[in-house]
C-alpha cells in the first residue's frame, strides 16, 4: 500500500480513495465538502451531453467547477459520436476541463429509455465510440460501468473501451437490474483487474476503512469509489488516510456529528448563496443515521429550513 495517490492520464490525485458521482448529491458544496474530509477525488454528478449540445443554460449551470480543484466531470448521453465530441470541445475550451467520465452505469428508467446509461452496456462499439470521440477531442476519457444489465457483458465492453484509447475504467460490481439492492461482486471486478491493465477504480459497498483497504488489496484495483456511505459518513476518507498512515482511526462522537452538520450547512449556503436549507435535508438526515439516541433530532431535521433552526435544533433538541 505504498503507493498513496492515483494518476489518470496527466493528472495525479493525491489519495486513492474518492468520492462517486451521486446524482442530485454531487454537487458543488458536497465536492468541496468531500475535499475536505479527505477524498483523493471527486465527480460532478451527470450531466446530459444533450442539453450542453444544444447550449442550454441550466444544463451548463449543473458543471460549476470555476477554481475547483482537479476537477471531473461526469456526462450521460446516447452514442452519437459528433455530439460527444462537440460537446467536448466546449467543455474544454470554455472551463478548462479535461478529465470527462462517461456514465454507463446508471439503471434509471427515464435514463435507459434514451439509450444512455446502463442501455449501453449491451453495445461495445457505442461505448467505444463515446471514448473515442472524447479522446479525438483532447479529453481524458474515463468510463463509469456496470457488470453487465442482468448477466456479464464486461468480457466483450472493457477490451473495447481499452482499444479505444480510455484513460481509466470505475466498476461498480452490480448489474444493472440490481439497482442498488444486492451485494457488489468483487470477486468479478478482481477478474476485471485480470484483463484490464489500465487504471481500474472499484465502487460498491464500502462502508468501513478496513474495507476500502481490503477491497483494494484483494482486487488490486488502483482505487476505489465510495458512494452512497459517503454521504452519511464524509470522514470516511479521513478514517482510511489515517488507517493507511497509523494502522488506527478515530469514530466520531456525537458532538462531533452535531458540529459536523453545522459546518457542512455553512458550506452549502456559502457556495450556493442562499439561505434555504431545503435541498440538502436528505444529506443532514444521512449523517445521523443509525445514531442512537438521536430519534428526536431525526424526526425534526427533516424540517428545518435554515441555518438558525438547524443550530437551534442541535442546541436545543439534539442531546439525544
Amino acid at each position: 500500500m505504498s503507493q498513496k495517490t492515483l494518476r489518470i492520464g496527466e493528472i495525479e490525485f493525491p489519495f486513492w480513495a474518492g468520492a462517486a458521482p451521486l446524482a442530485g448529491f454531487s454537487h458543488r458544496a458536497y465536492r468541496d465538502w468531500m475535499r475536505q474530509w479527505g477524498a483523493g477525488f471527486v465527480v460532478s454528478e451527470m450531466v446530459s451531453v444533450e442539453g450542453l449540445y444544444r447550449d442550454q443554460k441550466k444544463t451548463w449551470m449543473l458543471l460549476d467547477v470555476f477554481e475547483e480543484p482537479l476537477p471531473w466531470i461526469q456526462l450521460f448521453g446516447k452514442s452519437e459520436y459528433a455530439k460527444w465530441y462537440t460537446v467536448a470541445r466546449k467543455v474544454i475550451s470554455r472551463l478548462g476541463v479535461r478529465l470527462i467520465d462517461v456514465n454507463f452505469g446508471c439503471p434509471v428508467k427515464k435514463v435507459v429509455k434514451t439509450g444512455a446509461g446502463s442501455a449501453l452496456l449491451v453495445s461495445p462499439r457505442g461505448m467505444a465510440d463515446i471514448v473515442r470521440a472524447l479522446k479525438d477531442a483532447g479529453a481524458i476519457a474515463t468510463a463509469k460501468v456496470r457488470l453487465g444489465v442482468e448477466t456479464p457483458l464486461w468480457e466483450a465492453f472493457v477490451p473495447a473501451l481499452e482499444e479505444a484509447g480510455v484513460d481509466a475504467i470505475t466498476v461498480h460490481g452490480r448489474y444493472a437490474v440490481q439497482m442498488y439492492a444486492g451485494v457488489a461482486d468483487w470477486e468479478k471486478i478482481k477478474d476485471i483487474r485480470q484483463c484490464y491493465q489500465g487504471v481500474l477504480i472499484g465502487n460498491g459497498d464500502i462502508t468501513r476503512p478496513e474495507l476500502a483497504i481490503q477491497r483494494k488489496e484483494e482486487s488490486g484495483v488502483d482505487g476505489v469509489m465510495i458512494g452512497r456511505a459517503a454521504l452519511g459518513m464524509p470522514y470516511i476518507f479521513r478514517q482510511i488516510r489515517d488507517y493507511v498512515e497509523t494502522g488506527t482511526y478515530q469514530k466520531p462522537s456525537f458532538e462531533d456529528i452535531k458540529e459536523m452538520l453545522l459546518e457542512y450547512a455553512s458550506v452549502y449556503l456559502q457556495v450556493n448563496k442562499t439561505s434555504t436549507l431545503v435541498p440538502i435535508r436528505g444529506i443532514l438526515l444521512s449523517m445521523i443515521h443509525g445514531i442512537p439516541h438521536a430519534r428526536h433530532l431525526r424526526q425534526t431535521l427533516s424540517l428545518v429550513k435554515t441555518y438558525e433552526d438547524l443550530s437551534l435544533l442541535l442546541k436545543e433538541g439534539g442531546k439525544g
